[in-house]
């Protein structure tokens, strides 16, 4: 991904440009007679439209753009609302001018760059500028724009409930003369993983001598439908080996220019079972996964606990031993540092003490004549179904609380939430978990109490720790080693 600078925000109330020299690469008025019998864009969720060369998508059902009086309007029914316009741009590696004449109305408008006219609700992660805009004012944003590619301006407009933007006219600029592309499309490379399992997602990346306006993906001699941008992800559907490779030009191509070959192997992804915690283990969920977020909707959220190390994109290693996690609610993982759900479990063969690293869902509001630490809102931690004697309870999600010295015995463990001021004090909450440390204090009854009984010990071979006791090895996450 090419990295994108930002060199500046002002906010004027009349933009000038005779300091330098620009080229215009894109301009458009909402009034122009183009705009003619689109009063509504976007009604549905997954409803797009191109419009005067303008790409328009919405991902909320309720909220629309609509185009009368001469201007371009973000309409807003509730608050969390998220708007896209990609506007295509020329590769021209220089400082790019963005001027949104006549803006008003908005309460926050944010605006980025985008490597690809793929518009999707994850450009909301991407690096952006706002700028507050509460009264009639023209904007100009300059950014670096570096690497080859097609490029696009995204504008995120997110507004509070009941709010609007109007937007009259939009002018892209560049610096200097834009130089067109007079070479062909000579060299082709690809990168990406060369195994997977089955149903796993594998990402590709195609990259180019100079600028490409064509792609084309290949499995072996067939064209993939669809896949005719610079990025290809692949979801296999069966085991096998399936050859992988790009063909891209640009209109200076005859014909195009083809890839390497990557030849990805596919197998069935193995069923791993829980194991048992045996020794002091810390999960710090910034250390989880391999991505920032996994989201469980429809049928598997708030299902049966599922095992962490049977998820794709979590880790399983020295640094996060998620074959022992069994988990149940909406995020196995969010935002790359914690877990989101009712329901964290773990199994130990020997008495212990925790400590819990958490906080609520949200930012909560103590209502009128509420005492501080009984608020109706406010989540406890619980182990086993039970409050833990000394917890704070948590009303913040910016905000963590960590509790310690949390004693359990031997046999599952639990860890949830509930709010026992509130309307039903046993039922259990989200939360989210941010870390969990198992400090073990003994080793298992059943082993200490019988004359055989031997000391545990600890032992490195090949560069790997292991745990010999009673003539068993076990490795670093609790499994017999065979």
């Amino acid at each position: 991904m090419k990295k994108i600078f930002t060199f500046a925000l002002a906010l004027m109330a009349s933009v000038s440009l005779m300091a330098q020299d620009y080229a215009t690469l894109f301009s458009t008025d909402f009034g122009s007679a183009d705009w003619a019998g689109h009063d509504t864009i976007c009604a549905g969720a997954t409803a797009e439209e191109t419009i005067n060369g303008i790409f328009f998508r919405s991902n909320n059902n309720s909220k629309y753009y609509t185009i009368a009086d001469g201007a371009l309007t973000f309409c807003d029914n509730n608050s969390g609302n998220n708007y896209f316009m990609a506007i295509p741009v020329q590769n021209v590696n220089d400082s790019v001018i963005v001027v949104l004449g006549t803006v008003s109305n908005g309460q926050r408008v944010n605006y980025l760059f985008r490597e690809t006219n793929e518009i999707s609700a994850s450009s909301v992660s991407m690096s952006s500028t706002a700028a507050s805009i509460n009264t009639e004012q023209s904007i100009t944003i300059k950014y670096k724009m570096t690497g080859e590619g097609n490029e696009a301006l995204v504008m995120l407009g997110r507004q509070g409930s009941g709010q609007k933007t109007v937007i009259k006219s939009i002018t892209i600029s560049t610096i200097g003369e834009v130089v067109p592309v007079t070479d062909p499309v000579a060299q082709v490379t690809i990168a990406g993983p060369s195994e997977c399992y089955v149903g796993q997602k594998a990402t590709y990346t195609a990259t180019t001598d100079v600028k490409a306006t064509s792609y084309q993906w290949y499995l072996g001699t067939d064209a993939v439908e669809g896949a005719t941008a610079a990025k290809f992800e692949f979801t296999p559907d069966a085991a096998g080996n399936y050859a992988i490779k790009c063909q891209a030009s640009n209109e200076n191509n005859a014909s195009p220019a083809e890839s390497n070959t990557i030849n990805l192997a596919v197998s069935e992804r193995p069923v791993l079972e829980q194991v048992i915690v045996t020794d002091h283990t810390t999960w710090d969920f910034s250390k989880a996964a391999t991505v920032s977020q996994i989201k469980w909707e429809g049928d598997q959220k708030d299902a049966a606990p599922v095992l962490l190390a049977n998820v794709d994109g979590m880790n399983n290693d020295d640094n996060f031993n998620s074959q022992a996690l069994l988990f149940s609610g909406e995020y196995p993982i969010r935002d790359g540092k914690y877990c989101q759900g009712p329901h964290l479990e773990f199994a130990i063969d020997a008495p212990g003490l925790l400590t819990v690293e958490y906080s609520n869902t949200g930012n909560r509001t103590a209502a009128e004549g509420e005492t501080e630490g009984q608020e109706a809102l406010r989540r406890f931690l619980t182990i086993n179904g039970q409050l833990v004697p000394g917890d704070a309870g948590s009303m913040k999600s910016n905000l963590n609380t960590t509790t310690a010295n949390i004693a359990v015995e031997p046999g599952n463990v639990v860890i949830s939430a509930c709010m026992p001021y509130g309307a039903d004090p046993t039922a259990a909450q989200y939360i989210r978990i941010y870390k969990v440390i198992y400090q073990r204090t003994g080793w298992p009854t059943a082993v200490e109490n019988t004359d055989a009984a031997v000391k545990a010990v600890k032992v490195v071979r090949n560069g790997q720790l292991f745990i010999e006791k009673n003539g068993v090895l076990y490795n670093a996450q609790g499994a017999i080693v065979k």
